[in-house]
């Protein structure tokens, strides 16, 4: 929570001159009738007052339209189905959220370019998608939410910051897939802990010599499912020291060099790393500093990977793949290893191919992947 102060009290340094507002709202009507303006610091809460009728709990924000400043926005226990009212808002100063009953899935408006803080703790949400139009992001809390299955946050737009963006995922025990795709390496200190069906974890990049965000919970810690963790693919030292209680994890290739390149450079440093009760092909830093991977080909096949099926192939213009049961995230790599295409199956089970050139290519869908001929 320091850091969160800290990331408040600079926006409030740099909105200096300009007003400031805190309001509270406990119902729909109040909501509607306040003149939002243009121009303005607003640091607002909405808190459904449960024991009014249902029909005056607040449910949407779309008064909130004519906001175009810093928003530091703190929703709990409301009726919404969705941020639309938001749409003109350029970046959130800080966006908490809890509760929240017909919320089932998050994504923020296009038009956010910058967030100092995001939290979600104990909502309904089932799926979390977007962010992709962001330019800076600073913490991540994704926290004890019951009915979250997926994340899927793009990232791509990051710019390089000196500070970089911190990452909790914790006690989500429904949550089965995580993908950060940033490209930027703004990462730079993350933990995924005691998340019970957490299958796989894909962070694209992360800044050299990666820290916990507390101990001992940093890293990868009590995931019993956990089976593949992927990406990493900027990272040449880690600090990242805590792997240990991932019953089914059996290697973790991708933190192999960037452990031993750290090892290598700080004598001593190596007693930092805890890395014990996962699979027993992992259960100590020797294993993973010594274990094989000489078999990843070029970055693309860091986790252990079951068999995809997938049909047509040799395919054309699309290719199938069994419906999942929820959206999933799919990868296709040339055999270099560079990624040529991404995006998310839906229950169609249909991937286009129409951008992919013929030639052999690897295809990834969630924690499962296969050979991909286009031709």
């Amino acid at each position: 929570m320091k850091d969160i102060l800290f990331i408040i009290c600079g926006i409030l340094i740099s909105l200096q001159g300009l007003g400031q507002v805190t309001l509270t709202f406990t119902n729909q009507a109040d909501l509607d009738a306040y003149s939002f303006q243009s121009g303005v610091y607003y640091d607002v809460t909405l808190n459904n007052d449960t024991t009014n009728t249902v029909s005056l709990q607040i449910n949407n924000l779309q008064s909130m339209s004519a906001i175009d400043s810093v928003l530091l926005l703190d929703v709990k226990n409301t009726l919404i189905s969705d941020l639309s009212g938001l749409e003109n808002l350029p970046w959130l100063g800080y966006l908490s959220m809890e509760g929240n009953k017909n919320m089932d899935t998050l994504h923020l408006a296009n038009t956010i370019k910058k967030m100092g803080g995001l939290l979600l703790e104990r909502t309904y949400l089932q799926y979390v998608y977007g962010l992709d139009s962001l330019t800076g992001l600073g913490r991540v809390f994704i926290n004890d939410n019951d009915n979250l299955k997926s994340v899927r946050l793009g990232l791509y737009d990051l710019e390089n910051d000196p500070v970089g963006s911190k990452l909790e995922v914790k006690q989500n025990d429904s949550l089965k897939t995580f993908y950060w795709g940033d490209t930027h390496h703004q990462l730079s200190a993350f933990s995924f802990f005691e998340n019970r069906q957490l299958k796989h974890v894909h962070l694209e990049t992360v800044r050299e010599l990666v820290t916990a965000i507390y101990k001992p919970e940093g890293g990868f810690v009590f995931n019993p499912e956990l089976d593949s963790i992927s990406g990493f693919k900027g990272l040449k030292r880690s600090r990242m020291g805590y792997i240990n209680s991932n019953y089914k994890l059996a290697q973790a290739c991708v933190l192999q060099k960037p452990i031993q390149n750290e090892i290598n450079a700080t004598p001593g440093i190596d007693t930092i790393f805890q890395v014990f009760n996962n699979a027993a092909e992992l259960s100590s830093l020797n294993d993973l500093l010594t274990m094989d991977c000489s078999w990843l080909p070029n970055g693309i096949k860091e986790p252990f990977w079951s068999k995809l099926e997938i049909y047509p192939n040799p395919a054309h213009s699309e290719v199938f793949v069994t419906p999942p049961t929820q959206p999933t995230a799919y990868f296709i790599y040339d055999i270099s290893g560079k990624l040529l295409n991404q995006g998310t199956v839906t229950s169609s089970g249909r991937i286009a191919l129409e951008t992919i050139s013929n030639g052999m290519y690897v295809l990834m869908v969630g924690n499962k992947r296969s050979k991909l001929i286009v031709q």
